[in-house]
């Protein structure tokens, strides 16, 4: 490992990944399921408003991880 490389390592401890990929996830398989639903939208609908699908996700998602 170079000084370089440790150097990015540390400063990237300043932003973390809030929630990380293992912390704690409400109502996991709701969450999970609404997310496939999402995808699969994304791959199977042409001309899909990916905006306002995308605000409808995060709005669905703030709803199950708040029950």
């Amino acid at each position: 490992m170079t000084d370089e490389s440790w150097n990015v390592f540390v400063q990237g401890l300043a932003y973390p990944d809030t929630p990380s990929a293992e912390q704690y996830q409400p109502n996991w398989k709701e969450a999970y399921d609404r997310q496939q639903a999402f995808m699969n939208l994304m791959n199977n609908t042409r001309n899909l408003n990916l905006d306002s699908t995308f605000v409808n996700l995060a709005n669905d998602l703030n709803l199950i991880y708040n029950k």
